[in-house]
């Protein structure tokens, strides 16, 4: 499986973990539950929140437990691509509560046109961190 994201998850990613209280344990647990699951898991756990197709789903994700995160991503079923378009956490200095059905269709939106003009970053885990690399139309 191939995760990809945009500048938004990118962006926001960045912003948490300059918090220490963020940066101890967002890597981890994405690694944990996103990057160490297959895509059917992925899909189980996720609550489809109605915008794809068949081939692609858009849904959220609850990762580390009730006080941890919400990550919305696009899921390419038939070509195993995770597209994470954002993440908030549920506690803390940054802590939110849902968005707004709104919200949810701008990023629906952002992935989208991210895929479609191949301005995204791949996702890559490292020991304890995530790492972006920028892809182009050029690339992939």
């Amino acid at each position: 499986m191939i995760f990809y994201c945009t500048e938004q998850f990118k962006r926001e990613y960045e912003k948490l973990i300059k918090k220490k209280s963020y940066r101890q344990n967002l890597p981890k647990v994405i690694i944990k539950e996103m990057f160490n699951s297959t895509i059917e898991q992925l899909n189980a756990r996720g609550r489809k929140l109605n915008l794809g197709t068949r081939e692609v789903d858009f849904l959220k994700i609850r990762l580390g437990g009730s006080s941890g995160y919400r990550c919305y991503y696009l899921m390419v079923l038939n070509g195993d691509k995770v597209y994470l378009g954002f993440i908030h956490p549920k506690s803390g200095t940054y802590g939110a509560p849902n968005i707004t059905a709104a919200a949810e269709g701008d990023i629906f939106q952002d992935i989208q046109n991210a895929a479609i003009n191949k301005d995204f970053y791949l996702v890559t885990p490292g020991e304890n961190e995530l790492n972006f690399s920028h892809r182009s139309d050029e690339e992939e």
